[in-house]
Formats: C-alpha cells, structure tokens, sequence
C-alpha cells in the first residue's frame, strides 16, 4: 500500500498487482468519471474545498462526491470544510469480479440535510440512562484503536475499510503527537490562539467504562471549532450506547463545545431531540463555528492508568443543569455553552429567522429552537442505533 504514483501518493484505493494497479490512478479515475458521468462531482485533493462546497450548494449536486486521493492531509481539510467522508469498497471490483482485486473510492458527503443537536437544551435526557450510568466513566483519547476495533466488531469494516482505517489513524496520532508535544513546551494556549483564522478538525475517539475498566462503548468523532461532528460508534451491553452518548454531551457542553452534528437523521437521533436542518443552513453555521479555536476535550489516562476518565453520571447531570438555566432564562432559546452564555450558533438562529427570503429555512430553526426542555420521556430502551454505510454504487 505504501508504493507511489507520481504527483498523487500513496495508491492506497488498491493493493499492488490488481488490475486497477496496473491501470494507475489516472486509468480508473477516468473509467469511475464514465460510469458516474455528472451524477457526482469528482474531487481531487488539490482543490480548493471551499469552492468545491460552494458549487454543491449552488448547483444543489447530490449528497455524495468521489476521490481516489487517500491523502491524510485531505481528509482533514474535508473534515474542515464539512464533508463527511466514508470509503466504499465497489461490489465486484476487479475484471473477474473477485474480492482479491479491491477498489477503495472516497465518498465525501455534503448531505442535503444535516442532523443537529442545536441548540443544546433541545437534547432530552433518558432518566434511565441516567440513573444506570453512576455505574460507568466517559473519556476521551484514551483508546483510540479499541474503539475503531469495537465500531468494526459491530459493524464490519462498512465505511472503515483499510485506507480509511490507515488515515484516520494517521490523523489521530499525529494530532495527539503535536498536543503533547506543545503541551511540553508549554505552547497550548498560544498555539490555539493562532489557529483562531479557521479552526482544523481534530479526530477523537469517545470511550465508556466500567468501574472494572471495561471498554462498553465508544464513537469516533472530529471536533472542528466549536462542532463536534459524531462519526460512528459501537455499544457492548444493552444501554450504554445511550448512556455514552448523555455523557459525551456533558462533556461537549462543558468544553465549550456550541453544536453537536450527528450527520444522517435517524429515529434514535431524533428521539435524543436532534432535528435536520437544510445543507444551506449546515454550511453557514459549521462556517461560523468553526472560526473559534477548536475546543479541546479532556483526556482520559486510559487503562493503563487507573480508572479512565471521569463519571459518565456527573456528565450527564451537568447536561440537566445546563438545560436548567437555559430554561430559566428570558427568552430560553439560545444556544448555550460552558459559561451559559449565548454563543455563535445564536446569529446563525437569529441570522435564518430574519431572512425573508429563507422562511422554510426559519420554520426549520425556530422548531428546533423551541424544542421541549423540560421532564423530557425516557428514550427507547437502547437509543444507540448506528448507521453503518453500505457500498454505494457509483
């Protein structure tokens, strides 16, 4: 997987002596652009993504782009600008039609609608959840490839193929190698303050614990400025996916973090009091949020360590008092963060409602923004459904 093309990297779309080896990247992109002609929109890695997402929305082009180029640099910049990326491995690649000749295509999706937890005190708080999870602990960072391991053992490898695998995980230990590193030297304040222009994504992965240490749960998540955007997850017993999910919140709102998106709406998202908004509205919000320096999550000491992270129980209390006081206060829907303060997502409200010309988009917002925050019912008795991808055909 590390032998090159000259000008594109690594040819991480294949395995070396496939037929799509031996055709070279310039070879299949040019088959692929035939079979998917203007249905989706071919992305290269040197191109300027904010473009590329602005052509999305005006031509209003489908959810999904492709890309041969699996390049960690361009999975973070398209983390950056909003895309969701997956990878899909095409059914019956190869010209026998064989497994052992594997093509790997990049699918970064701009979805049409984005679901969002936002602002925070429409999150509803499952009492169940709450009561069971005085037995758990959240963290963060403390075991990334477990996680990645328990989302696989749940899901199959779905969108985790090998290039995404090898990416993220590249991402991840980079990332976490710069943050200790400036931490050392002291830097991480200094270092953040710079970045405010426009905040990188960072790649996180969630855990929850046993008071045994025992991994029960996890996600793997990107925090881009003040979004937390969930990728996917994996529970081992039933309830502590939405257990890990309350107390992911609570740790979100009190990092500062000012909106959580949750990509493709599902029934156990929407129970949780999550709502879709049009892609317009995601772009314009991720743009604004993603100006302030991206929040950093506490990290947990791991197994190694003792005991990971902090109570799952405490976390998710910090989410009732938070939703408590936006309750309290005049004119209770704004978005609301570690100060209690209204925080960016509030323009992007006030912005959408007061366009004349955006009045669906409006009545979209303004639903969201008078969600229930009050004696919400408990979820289903697991809330932790996951999305896994399917291999979409091009």
């Amino acid at each position: 997987l590390e032998e090159t093309v000259p000008g594109h990297g690594p040819m991480l779309f294949t395995t070396p002596g496939t037929t799509w080896y031996n055709l070279g990247q310039a070879g299949v992109e040019a088959i692929l652009a035939r079979r998917c002609r203007e249905k989706r929109l071919h992305i290269r890695a040197q191109e300027d993504l904010e473009q590329v997402a602005q052509h999305i929305l005006d031509k209003d082009l489908d959810d999904f782009c492709w890309s041969l180029d699996f390049d960690a640099e361009f999975l973070e910049r398209l983390f950056s600008n909003g895309f969701l990326p997956i990878c899909s491995r095409l059914a019956g690649s190869g010209s026998s039609g064989s497994s052992a000749e594997p093509l790997y295509v990049l699918l970064p999706k701009l979805h049409r609608q984005r679901c969002l937890l936002w602002p925070w005190h429409t999150l509803r708080v499952d009492r169940g959840a709450k009561k069971r999870s005085k037995q758990f602990r959240i963290s963060a960072d403390a075991a990334f490839q477990q996680v990645v391991a328990g989302c696989m053992e749940q899901h199959g490898e779905s969108w985790l193929w090998p290039p995404m695998r090898e990416l993220i995980s590249t991402i991840f230990n980079r990332q976490q190698a710069e943050r200790e590193q400036r931490r050392e030297r002291g830097e991480e304040e200094a270092s953040a303050e710079a970045a405010q222009v426009q905040a990188q994504a960072e790649v996180h992965s969630i855990e929850l614990w046993t008071e045994s240490n025992e991994l029960v749960a996890g996600e793997l998540g990107i925090m881009c400025g003040t979004m937390f955007t969930s990728l996917t997850g994996f529970y081992r017993q039933a309830g502590t996916g939405t257990v890990q999910m309350l107390a992911l919140a609570g740790l979100l709102i009190s990092s500062g973090c000012e909106c959580w998106d949750l990509g493709m709406s599902m029934d156990y998202k929407v129970a949780m009091g999550a709502a879709n908004v049009p892609r317009r509205t995601f772009m314009t919000l991720q743009r604004q949020l993603r100006r302030s320096r991206t929040v950093q999550l506490p990290r947990g000491s791991g197994r190694e360590g003792g005991a990971a992270g902090t109570s799952a129980h405490d976390a998710i209390a910090h989410v009732v008092s938070a939703k408590s006081k936006a309750a309290e206060a005049p004119g209770s829907a704004v978005a609301f963060s570690a100060g209690g303060a209204p925080g960016v997502a509030q323009k992007v409200v006030d912005d959408c409602c007061s366009d004349a010309a955006s009045s669906s988009i409006g009545l979209n917002v303004q639903s969201m923004v008078a969600g229930e925050v009050a004696g919400a019912p408990d979820a289903p008795a697991d809330g932790r459904q996951r999305e896994s991808s399917c291999c979409i055909a091009l």
